[in-house]
């Protein structure tokens, strides 16, 4: 019996993506390891980090990603919807990610001593209207016909 394991582009891409997003899940908790116990929510990842340092944080999380990739390979009945599970999860988690971003940002250079200024930005001035200028685009096609 042949047992060939097929996998479309898009299972790839999306546990790719899974990929890309844990890690940017423990970079940002290695940005903001110093005020973790703050922000983070799960108390086993924190547990992790107190126990076995970043290695620790990252032998979890990796533990999990692999632990739902293989459950994905199996025939089990339900198999085909870890993949969408995991890639909705952590499309929330990239968005979350995104959102705290900034505000640990400036955090840190506040506790850094940085001074940080606002990026000046151009008012745009919306153009004057003059008249209808429905009516006046109007008039010109209907003139640019009759010549």
């Amino acid at each position: 019996m042949n047992r060939t394991l097929r996998i479309s582009y898009g299972i790839i891409l999306t546990w790719l993506f899974i990929l890309a997003v844990t890690t940017a899940d423990v970079s940002f908790f290695w940005v903001g390891r110093e005020s973790a116990q703050d922000w983070e929510l799960n108390p086993v990842a924190l547990a992790a980090v107190r126990f076995a340092g970043m290695g620790g944080l990252i032998l979890y999380r990796g533990t999990w990603v692999a632990f739902a990739w293989l459950m994905a390979c199996t025939r089990a009945r339900l198999a085909w919807i870890i993949t969408p599970v995991w890639g909705v999860a952590h499309f929330c988690l990239l968005i979350l990610l995104i959102q705290a971003t900034p505000p640990l940002l400036e955090a840190l250079a506040v506790r850094a001593g940085l001074e940080l200024r606002p990026i000046p930005v151009r008012s745009i001035r919306p153009i004057p209207r003059t008249g209808n200028q429905r009516s006046e685009v109007r008039g010109q096609k209907a003139e640019g016909r009759r010549r």
